[in-house]
């Protein structure tokens, strides 16, 4: 499916989260939207996944979602400061865990962005929704768990949410903590990425059976010969 609505790119530095740390950014507005009506907000973490703005396109012509705003996101980077220096690229700190990134996002990005192009967004956090695939979708879980008050679903894709940069811990919060208003879809195939920090199919299965075991509203779907997405 072809996407028919307003595609644009910038970049913003961190001021209050992440001081000096350069992200840049693609946002995608529905073809749907219309400024009078608030439009659902989707953050994708590593970038603009367009296979997923178009079925939610699909979904929006049909009724079944709504309008929505999508903002993909890359990782920061830190901008060389001298001479035959190259800049420093932070990949892993969507693996971090702690609310400074999805902070950032919702409270000096999606302003940024808002006031550049007048959009209108709704607040209500059951219209937000985070994802991601592998380190985005660890960001995009960390996000629901650490700023709730924002975001309330995610689909998550071979959820990296092991031991690189302490994914598993968060996973663990899941059956010591509350119920917390989260929904969320998580994928992952048979040929899943291993390495000295876990193997991803391991972390979804940990992190599907922590929702089941505290009664999450989630659904989980195996890949079959599938590999990391």
């Amino acid at each position: 499916m072809e996407l028919k609505g307003k595609i644009f790119s910038g970049d913003y530095t961190g001021k209050k989260y992440t001081p000096g740390v350069n992200y840049q950014y693609t946002v995608y507005v529905s073809e749907y939207y219309k400024a009078e009506k608030a439009a659902a907000l989707l953050i994708m973490f590593d970038y603009l996944n367009q296979v997923q703005a178009a079925a939610m396109e699909e979904l929006a012509g049909k009724g079944m979602a709504p309008a929505f705003v999508a903002i993909g996101i890359e990782p920061g980077r830190v901008k060389a400061l001298r001479p035959n220096s190259v800049e420093r690229f932070l990949r892993t700190d969507f693996n971090h865990t702690g609310p400074e990134i999805p902070r950032l996002v919702i409270e000096e990005l999606v302003p940024h962005i808002v006031a550049q192009e007048q959009l209108n967004i709704s607040q209500d956090p059951d219209l937000h929704m985070t994802s991601g695939g592998s380190t985005g979708a660890a960001i995009a879980f960390n996000a629901c768990w650490y700023c709730n008050d924002a975001y309330h679903r995610c689909y998550l894709s071979s959820p990296s949410v092991h031991s690189l940069s302490g994914g598993a811990e968060l996973v663990n919060y899941i059956t010591k903590c509350e119920p917390r208003p989260i929904k969320s879809y998580i994928s992952s195939g048979k040929y899943e990425s291993l390495g000295y920090w876990g193997h991803n199919y391991e972390a979804a299965l940990s992190l599907m059976r922590c929702f089941y075991w505290n009664n999450y509203d989630y659904n989980f779907q195996y890949l079959d010969g599938k590999v990391h997405t």
